[in-house]
Order: C-alpha cells, then sequence, then structure tokens
C-alpha cells in the first residue's frame, strides 16, 4: 500500500512538473495572434484547359497518365511556376508535377506526372506561382 501511495505521489508530481513547464514555454500569446487578408492578383483570370497523355502500360493492362497540357495561359504567366496535381475520388493529391513556364512562342505546357492509373484520377489542381 506505501509503494502504490508513492507511485501515485510520484505521477502527480510528474504530471504537475510537465504541466507547469509546458505553462512556461511563452511562444505564441494573445498578443502574438493575428491574421490578415489581401487580394492575390492572377496572371490568368480567364481560365485554363487541361487535357491528358496517357500510355497504355500492357504489364499492368491499365491506361496511365504520364502528363497534363495545361492551354489558355496569358502570357502574363510567362516564366511563373506551374504545379499541377492529380486527385482521385477523396480529393487526395495522387501524382504532382512541376516546372517552369515557358510562354514564349505558346499558350500552352506540358507538365510531365509520375505515371498514375488514369481510372483513379478524379480532378486537377493547378496552382501558378512566382
Amino acid at each position: 500500500m506505501k509503494k502504490l501511495l508513492l507511485s501515485s505521489a510520484a505521477g502527480i508530481a510528474t504530471s504537475t512538473a510537465v504541466f507547469a513547464m509546458a505553462a512556461t514555454l511563452g511562444g505564441i500569446t494573445s498578443t502574438g495572434l493575428g491574421a490578415d487578408t489581401t487580394v492575390v492578383a492572377s496572371c490568368d483570370t480567364d481560365g485554363v484547359s487541361v487535357a491528358y497523355t496517357t500510355t497504355w502500360d500492357a504489364p499492368n493492362a491499365i491506361y496511365e497518365v504520364t502528363a497534363v497540357t495545361v492551354s489558355g495561359l496569358n502570357a502574363a504567366c510567362d516564366t511563373k511556376s506551374i504545379s499541377v496535381s492529380l486527385t482521385n475520388a477523396a480529393g487526395d493529391v495522387t501524382v504532382t508535377g512541376t516546372e517552369t513556364l515557358d510562354l514564349s512562342s505558346a499558350t500552352s505546357d506540358v507538365v510531365t506526372v509520375a505515371a498514375i492509373d488514369a481510372e483513379v484520377v478524379s480532378d486537377t489542381a493547378i496552382v501558378i506561382t512566382g
């Protein structure tokens, strides 16, 4: 019984010490929190179109998406970074391809992605930054 009480007392002392240390970590305080919003201008305001490059994977007997062509890009997006993510039906990103846009002679760009079963591709997300 004495060991049990001693063990419980040690546990309570440890918990109190950990709680006290966590309370003194500093970091974020009520005066350190904040949020802000701002308008982010887009280099392409009228939207883009996508088309998929597929190849036949004979050993697995499936079509795979290997690249995404993004067309209708505005020249103002030239030299910016484009990231194309393919998602499944649950909205999980399955593959992403990223590269720098070269729109000096065209309004489209082909972004290579790791080969993925075309059947699992449900949606495409495109982000242009820079």
